[in-house]
């Protein structure tokens, strides 16, 4: 048998041994989650509804999964320290950001630009509530009093 062709069944050989062994070994299962406690970001103060809320939600998940879900305040800017920090996390799932209004929706028409795109930095899991202290506010000074008399003015 010529050298060439020797050459070429070994190579040939070679390739089916080792598709054969990759074949074999057990595809790679995820690990089991989650492997440590659990951040839950929250973009406002303690006390606050949404604190609240987060803290009630911490509370079952941390019963529920079997590792502690430590809920860390940062209030201020309109919830964008937050929801940077959130956005900056490693995506392992052990960094959650429990976000409002204020964070996805209002600072994209209140701030020129952001330091996170809701659309694209965040993918939602879970609606915890869909009702809520919601409101439309005036300065106390404008003559309205609802918002037929605000569309009139």
């Amino acid at each position: 048998m010529p050298g060439h062709v020797r050459r070429l069944l070994c190579v040939a050989a070679l390739t089916v041994t080792i598709a054969a062994t990759a074949m074999a070994q057990p595809s790679p299962q995820p690990s089991p989650w989650p492997t440590r406690p659990i951040k839950l970001i929250v973009p406002t103060g303690p006390g606050a509804a949404t604190d609240v809320m987060a803290r009630l939600l911490a509370d079952g998940l941390s019963r529920s999964l079997g590792q502690p879900v430590i809920v860390e305040n940062m209030g201020g800017a309109s919830g964008i320290v937050a929801h940077q920090a959130a956005a900056r996390a490693a995506p392992d799932g052990h960094t959650l950001l429990f976000s409002n209004t204020s964070g996805m929706a209002s600072n994209l028409i209140s701030y020129k630009s952001l330091p996170y795109d809701p659309r694209k930095d965040f993918t939602p899991v879970a609606m915890v509530c869909d009702l809520g202290p919601q409101s439309v506010s005036v300065n106390a000074e404008l003559p309205v009093t609802s918002i037929p008399e605000l569309i009139a003015y």
